[in-house]
């Protein structure tokens, strides 16, 4: 058995469409999210090399640089009720911790 491990540190913008793909309308949703988001990755990872395959398992860390809540949403709402809700939440931020297993 073989090994080589590495570190991994990736800065990445990502593109937040899975709710704009559904059929919820805006006007229903108290919160909604910003169309892009940047996040930093920082993990550590080892390749085993196996005599039939390879195993990976990576340890990342990711933390999102800014806020992901689209503040100007809660101005757009039509119904005062719903405006009181959006406001409670300021900020929404990604932190994930991520355990990951490849084979090959």
């Amino acid at each position: 058995i073989s090994f080589l491990g590495y570190v991994i540190f990736i800065l990445f913008i990502q593109l937040i469409q899975a709710l704009y793909l559904y059929s919820i309308p805006l006007r229903y949703t108290m919160h909604r999210l910003a169309h892009f988001t940047t996040m930093i990755e920082v993990g550590l990872g080892c390749d085993f090399y196996l005599p039939y395959f390879k195993w990976i398992p990576e340890l990342k860390f990711c933390y999102g640089l800014g806020n992901s809540l689209d503040r100007g949403h809660k101005d757009r709402l039509r119904d005062a009720n719903k405006q009181a809700f959006a406001g409670s939440v300021s900020s929404a931020q990604t932190k994930m911790v991520v355990l990951t297993f490849y084979f090959e």
